[in-house]
């Protein structure tokens, strides 16, 4: 008896598992495996972007802290494929102005999303 795989799975790793557990069965003598991946990103990659992105908000959150001119603790950083998101409290425009400067001036920051509020 033939096995036949169709559909979309999320990973090689997960298609290759289909695969291996059909073989598995009694009678089953080869399998015609047709199953597509529907996430094209390779997971290794995937994971690594995530590190990226973790690493530059933090290194962007690290230089609002220390900025004496920002309060930083106001301001929540977040990153996605490279975007800064600034969110949360300015004092003043100028210091929403500096936030999203310091922000695009770090390394590995290719665009920033400026959602800070003015509060004072």
């Amino acid at each position: 008896m033939q096995g036949l795989l169709t559909g979309e799975v999320e990973s090689n790793i997960d298609r290759r598992l289909a695969e291996e557990l059909i073989a598995s069965i009694d009678g089953v003598k080869n399998v015609n495996n047709k199953l597509t991946i529907a996430n094209r990103e390779p997971i290794g990659e995937k994971i690594n972007r995530k590190y990226v992105d973790a690493k530059i908000a933090t290194v962007v959150k690290t230089r609002l802290l220390m900025d004496r001119e920002i309060a930083g603790t106001d301001i929540d950083v977040s990153s996605k494929n490279g975007t800064i998101i600034l969110r949360g409290f300015a004092q003043s425009g100028a210091e929403k102005d500096l936030a999203e400067a310091i922000a695009r001036n770090t390394n590995g920051v290719e665009k920033v999303e400026n959602k800070l509020k003015v509060s004072g």
